[in-house]
């Protein structure tokens, strides 16, 4: 076989082997872990301890990592339910900060109106004047239809500008009677994932590299 049978036949193998890197890269990389943060401000807030007052116009930060291939538990609905899909959720509000791992993901494709909500009932956190945080929810509504193409979990980081409403309430209670509400609005996106996942990025330098080598056989041969 002369040299240029040679390097086709190389070349093939080496196409082969990129074609198998970047379908296994896109099976992962829509596997990963997808991480999304916002940025609001507190718009209001209330309770019977007057350190509630204190964070009316400071800035809220949010961040949550969820499981991007978790099934809908309502398929048959006109909206999909995404539960215990995030891995860690975080709201920071001045010095305080609340957590969750048991968090629920709902997206509504309704066809006149599109929501995107995050909420839980055991998020944690230091008690403020004695109250403990109870449960939030995380609020894009009014959106309009072409916002969602169903009701599948998003990986794109939905945009607040999307939508007419979207807000952040945090809820504190005590059985002794303490109780306080933290509301947030004007989110916007802080932190968008990266536009290249490390699957993705790993097969880029594979093809890089591949097709550095085949340059180097050809000039050799």
């Amino acid at each position: 076989m002369n040299n240029v049978g040679s390097w086709v036949l190389r070349s093939l193998g080496t196409l082969v082997v990129l074609a198998s890197i970047l379908v296994g890269a896109s099976v992962s990389s829509r596997a990963a872990p997808v991480t999304f943060a916002y940025e609001g401000v507190v718009s209001s807030s209330s309770g019977t301890s007057p350190v509630f007052a204190t964070f009316l116009g400071q800035s809220m930060t949010v961040e949550y990592t969820f499981d991007s291939e978790t099934p809908d538990s309502t398929p048959s609905s006109i909206f999909g339910a995404y539960n215990d899909t995030i891995s860690s959720f975080t709201a920071t509000v001045g010095g305080y900060t609340a957590t969750d791992l048991t968090v629920q993901i709902i997206v509504f494709d309704s066809g006149s109106v599109d929501q995107y909500i995050i909420g839980s009932n055991t998020i944690t956190g230091p008690a403020i004047g004695g109250a403990v945080p109870t449960d939030f929810a995380f609020n894009f509504e009014n959106g309009s239809p072409s916002v969602f193409s169903s009701d599948e979990l998003p990986i794109v980081q939905p945009d607040p500008s999307d939508f007419g409403t979207v807000f952040l309430e945090l809820n504190f209670f005590s059985p002794s009677g303490s109780f306080g509400s933290i509301r947030a609005e004007n989110f916007s996106i802080v932190e968008a994932p990266s536009s290249i996942s490390e699957p993705s990025a790993l097969a880029f330098l594979g093809v890089s590299a591949a097709v550095f080598a085949m340059r180097r056989r050809k000039r050799s041969g």
